[in-house]
């Protein structure tokens, strides 16, 4: 089991650990250190790692004002990658008398490794800030912003391709049943909304509101430090906070009531959307969650979302790099993709129409 252990990255088995800036007084980082059970307290400086607090520095520091900055105290520590093997993190935690501090290649202190972590049966799991997520036609998808893991790439590609296609059905069947009616006729304003419709009865009776699901119960999981086990999984909320639905939910809302002419006063019917939506996105973007986007996630979708998580976290635990930048986290939240397959889509679709002389969504 031992032998086994070194094998593996050496920040699958890191503590997790609070960290002090180097303007924190020495005081409160000491709290910290205390508090937190540690004989060493890792110090940044803007999050990169650049020492620590220990015993010896504490005691030296008796004689300060507790109010002076810890940055004056760090002392050098010894530090390795999270993705060195457990032999390699031994060696240098017989350098350093048994404690080495876990640092990220971008100097993100990531935790604290000692010598009895490789005893322990079990460990503390390392979680990400930050999850999100996306379902695709083929399982789920997770990411940290700076990691991804499950069904990415051309599965998300294939996302924008399938919503697309469900909308596209809407679409013919907007332009066929418009063309039997005379024009301006009052039932073509409520026949547009059926490319809407149609998505929705795609997400109901198609696999992807099923991992829809999956993904936000496994990110429940993650996020409340509960085992990735099938029944502990299926147990979770489906609607969560963060997804994209109440982002769309909102949006719609904003511009649909502006767009309105129940108020005749554009001033006042904007206050109006503006207002309602304030308070009315997230409670109507958990109803849509739960009602329309997500359904009972089946067994198998369940284990492609604790497939993922369990990926994540083991690429989270050795991961070189765990900061993103803004352009990384969003290239890296699959948005990009969605929207490329649904244009490729739309591209393909309108190449094949344009000898016919047909126009879909009046573009």
């Amino acid at each position: 089991m031992i032998l086994d252990r070194l094998n593996q990255p050496a920040g699958r088995f890191m503590r997790p650990c609070p960290v002090a800036e180097t303007f924190s007084s020495i005081a409160v980082a000491a709290d910290k250190m205390e508090s937190a059970g540690l004989p060493i307290l890792p110090i940044v400086r803007d999050g990169r790692y650049i020492g620590v607090l220990t015993q010896a520095a504490i005691l030296a520091s008796l004689s300060s004002d507790e109010a002076a900055p810890v940055g004056d105290f760090a002392r050098d520590w010894l530090s390795i990658p999270p993705y060195v093997t457990g032999a390699e993190a031994m060696r240098k935690l017989e350098a350093a008398g048994g404690l080495v501090v876990v640092v990220a290649d971008d100097g993100e202190v990531c935790g604290i490794l000692s010598a009895s972590a490789f005893l322990h049966s079990d460990h503390e799991r390392v979680k990400p800030p930050i999850v999100g997520g996306m379902a695709t036609p083929f399982g789920v998808y997770l990411t940290t912003g700076a990691i991804g893991a499950g069904k990415g790439g051309w599965n998300l590609v294939f996302t924008g391709v399938a919503m697309f296609s469900a909308m596209l059905i809407g679409e013919i069947a907007f332009l066929l049943a418009s063309a039997q009616l005379p024009s301006n006729s009052a039932w073509t304003d409520a026949l547009a909304l059926l490319p809407i419709v149609s998505l929705i009865v795609m997400f109901r009776l198609f696999p992807l509101s099923g991992y829809h699901a999956a993904e936000h119960q496994v990110v429940h999981a993650i996020e409340q430090d509960e085992p990735l086990l099938p029944d502990v999984v299926r147990r979770m909320p489906r609607v969560h906070p963060r997804c994209g639905t109440n982002i769309g939910v909102g949006v719609s809302m904003l511009l649909g009531i502006s767009q309105t002419r129940w108020i005749p006063w554009d001033d006042v019917r904007l206050l109006v959307a503006v207002i309602l939506t304030l308070f009315l996105w997230r409670p109507i973007g958990g109803f849509v969650q739960q009602y329309v986007t997500t359904k009972p996630a089946t067994p198998k979708q369940i284990q492609s979302g604790i497939d993922a998580a369990t990926e994540l976290l083991l690429k989270f635990e050795s991961a070189s790099k765990r900061q993103a930048t803004p352009w990384t986290r969003l290239l890296n939240s699959g948005v990009f993709h969605v929207i490329g397959g649904a244009l490729l889509a739309y591209v393909i679709v309108s190449l094949l129409a344009m000898p016919l002389g047909i126009k879909f969504f009046s573009l």
